[in-house]
């Protein structure tokens, strides 16, 4: 990066009438490289995280796929960075599927992005299992073990390097620079537990806890730890035909610890008849830069939510960036038998 940027001012000394052209064009291409730059030395560490991360159970803890009466579908998109060309798009598809019977579920989740205008992808398959039983008539727990294969691919033609690029026109040429790194595939496992009543919830996860690398070069991705802590407030309660229904605010906590980065992301949610509404701060201890008040609203029609998203962030990134924002749905399948024991209502829609 230093060579990258060293190049470009000398050429300017010396040809200050290509000054314009080449700044116009670097501009973008320097933005791309900084990502690439960044992705390149920390990709076997990313992490990400989903504002709305009700939307996103299984990766705050796959034990929530035994939780509650619903079995359900959600998908969710987060647009990191917009304002940065090669900023990351994040997407994560997951399925519940509750089994009442034998007091557990099944969770099936596909997590994706990519960075860098497409030069840098991570995807990831993970199937788990999990079993729910009666510590006592107030408290149940929730216990999980999940399986995934993480993968890491490189595409050396998304890359745009000074090197490529005319010193006269402006013109890239192909690519002529050696990177070692290409693809690598590691299958890892990950496990959770969870302590739940009718209205706090204590949810603590070890994401992969074992690696095996099956393809390419060693990349591992860290073990991560998350922790979810809420508890819900009833605000109101009226009936409405054949059932009660609800108003609460719900302050709650959210936590996750890797080898490279740390998030604690305190908050209040809303959650009523029909609306959801949450005020949140995400605090990154190790790149205050990246920290940001989040916002999301959603809304109940039925048996579906929608919901969106929109981080501001607090340092000096929030003006190139210009924020991320986010959108998601879930549908729930009412079951035609419930859990044993007494029904779990977990928030802000879990």
């Amino acid at each position: 990066m230093i060579i990258f940027a060293a190049n470009f001012n000398f050429f300017c000394t010396f040809a200050p009438e290509n000054c314009v052209i080449q700044r116009k064009a670097m501009k973008k291409y320097f933005l791309i490289t900084i990502f690439l730059f960044l992705t390149t030395k920390f990709m076997s560490a990313q992490e990400y995280c989903f504002s709305q991360y009700y939307l996103d159970k299984l990766a705050v803890n796959p034990a929530f796929a035994a939780v509650g009466d619903y079995s359900e579908i959600g998908v969710i998109f987060r647009d990191q960075w917009p304002g940065i060309e090669g900023g990351y798009k994040i997407y994560n598809l997951e399925y519940q599927q509750k089994l009442p019977s034998f007091d557990s579920g099944l969770g099936v989740r596909f997590f994706g992005n990519t960075t860098g205008g497409g030069a840098f992808k991570v995807n990831e398959f993970a199937l788990g299992y999990a079993y729910t039983f009666k510590v006592n008539y107030k408290l149940k727990c929730a216990c999980a073990l999940q399986g995934a294969y993480y993968m890491q691919s490189f595409k050396q033609s998304g890359l745009v390097y000074y090197s490529m690029i005319d010193a006269v026109s402006g013109d890239i040429s192909t690519f002529n620079e050696s990177v070692p790194f290409e693809k690598s595939g590691t299958f890892n496992f990950s496990g959770g537990v969870i302590f739940y009543t009718q209205n706090t919830v204590f949810s603590a996860s070890m994401y992969r806890f074992t690696s095996v690398t099956l393809t390419g070069q060693k990349s591992t991705p860290p073990l991560m730890i998350t922790g979810l802590v809420n508890h819900k407030i009833r605000l109101s309660s009226h009936a409405k035909r054949d059932r009660i229904e609800d108003v609460f605010i719900v302050p709650t906590i959210n936590f996750s610890h890797s080898s490279i980065a740390d998030m604690i992301m305190p908050g209040v949610y809303f959650y009523g008849q029909m609306l959801l509404a949450g005020l949140s701060f995400r605090y990154q201890t190790s790149d205050f830069q990246s920290s940001a008040v989040v916002t999301s609203i959603g809304f109940r029609i039925k048996n579906m939510e929608i919901g969106f998203g929109y981080d501001f962030y607090t340092g000096a990134v929030a003006q190139p960036s210009r924020n991320s924002l986010e959108a998601g749905v879930k549908y729930k399948f009412e079951n035609s038998e419930k859990n044993n024991g007494s029904k779990t209502i977990l928030c802000p829609a879990f």
